[in-house]
Protein backbone atom coordinates (compact mmCIF):
# COMPACT_ATOMS: atom_id res chain seq x y z
CA UNK A 1 0.00 0.00 0.00
CA UNK A 2 0.92 3.51 -1.02
CA UNK A 3 0.56 6.07 1.75
CA UNK A 4 1.25 9.87 -0.35
CA UNK A 5 1.28 12.65 1.85
CA UNK A 6 1.16 16.37 1.26
CA UNK A 7 4.03 17.97 -0.39
CA UNK A 8 4.23 21.84 0.96
CA UNK A 9 6.42 23.96 -0.76
CA UNK A 10 7.09 27.03 0.56
CA UNK A 11 7.12 29.49 -2.90
CA UNK A 12 8.82 32.21 -0.52
CA UNK A 13 11.87 29.90 0.39
CA UNK A 14 12.27 29.29 -3.65
CA UNK A 15 11.89 32.86 -4.70
CA UNK A 16 14.62 33.67 -1.89
CA UNK A 17 17.26 31.26 -3.17
CA UNK A 18 16.68 32.20 -6.52
CA UNK A 19 17.51 35.69 -5.46
CA UNK A 20 20.49 34.57 -3.43
CA UNK A 21 21.62 32.88 -6.85
CA UNK A 22 21.15 36.00 -9.10
CA UNK A 23 23.34 37.61 -6.04
CA UNK A 24 25.83 34.94 -5.98
CA UNK A 25 26.15 35.71 -9.56
CA UNK A 26 26.52 39.37 -9.60
CA UNK A 27 29.13 39.30 -6.67
CA UNK A 28 31.32 36.80 -9.07
CA UNK A 29 31.13 39.02 -11.45
CA UNK A 30 32.02 42.17 -9.59
CA UNK A 31 35.21 39.96 -8.00
CA UNK A 32 36.07 37.98 -11.46
CA UNK A 33 36.39 41.62 -13.43
CA UNK A 34 38.42 43.02 -10.44
CA UNK A 35 40.78 39.79 -10.17
CA UNK A 36 41.08 40.15 -14.34
CA UNK A 37 41.59 43.90 -14.50
CA UNK A 38 44.75 43.20 -11.67
CA UNK A 39 45.94 40.06 -13.77
CA UNK A 40 46.01 42.87 -16.96
CA UNK A 41 47.61 45.31 -14.92
CA UNK A 42 50.48 43.13 -14.17
CA UNK A 43 50.56 41.95 -17.81
CA UNK A 44 51.13 45.18 -19.24
CA UNK A 45 52.89 47.16 -16.95
CA UNK A 46 54.72 44.75 -14.28
CA UNK A 47 55.85 41.52 -15.67
CA UNK A 48 56.05 42.45 -19.49
CA UNK A 49 57.39 39.51 -21.35
CA UNK A 50 58.53 36.33 -20.20
CA UNK A 51 57.23 33.10 -19.16
CA UNK A 52 55.53 34.42 -16.43
CA UNK A 53 53.82 37.19 -18.73
CA UNK A 54 52.83 34.20 -20.93
CA UNK A 55 51.18 32.22 -18.19
CA UNK A 56 49.39 35.71 -16.99
CA UNK A 57 48.18 35.61 -20.55
CA UNK A 58 47.15 31.78 -21.03
CA UNK A 59 45.39 31.57 -16.99
CA UNK A 60 43.59 35.07 -18.18
CA UNK A 61 42.22 33.20 -21.47
CA UNK A 62 41.34 29.92 -18.92
CA UNK A 63 39.48 32.70 -16.72
CA UNK A 64 36.87 33.60 -19.68
CA UNK A 65 35.78 30.35 -20.09
CA UNK A 66 35.47 29.62 -16.33
CA UNK A 67 33.73 32.92 -16.05
CA UNK A 68 31.41 31.35 -19.07
CA UNK A 69 30.57 28.67 -17.19
CA UNK A 70 30.08 30.03 -13.49
CA UNK A 71 27.21 32.74 -14.82
CA UNK A 72 25.28 29.81 -16.35
CA UNK A 73 25.20 28.25 -13.51
CA UNK A 74 24.18 30.77 -11.29
CA UNK A 75 21.60 31.61 -14.01
CA UNK A 76 20.17 28.33 -14.40
CA UNK A 77 20.18 27.68 -10.50
CA UNK A 78 18.17 30.95 -10.59
CA UNK A 79 15.49 30.14 -13.39
CA UNK A 80 15.25 26.48 -12.14
CA UNK A 81 13.93 27.84 -8.45
CA UNK A 82 11.64 30.00 -10.34
CA UNK A 83 10.26 27.74 -12.58
CA UNK A 84 9.75 24.67 -9.64
CA UNK A 85 7.17 26.95 -8.38
CA UNK A 86 5.91 27.94 -11.64
CA UNK A 87 5.40 23.84 -12.36
CA UNK A 88 4.63 22.75 -8.79
CA UNK A 89 1.80 26.21 -8.94
CA UNK A 90 0.51 24.46 -12.22
CA UNK A 91 0.30 20.80 -11.11
CA UNK A 92 -1.59 21.89 -8.03
CA UNK A 93 -4.38 24.12 -9.95
CA UNK A 94 -4.73 20.90 -12.30
CA UNK A 95 -5.47 18.45 -9.08
CA UNK A 96 -7.54 20.99 -7.56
Amino acid sequence: MIVLKDLIVCDDEYFDLATKYQELGETFDRQYRCFVKTLKNISEYAITSGQTHDNIESLLTSLDGLKQKLSYSTDLASQLCGDFVDNIDEADSKLF
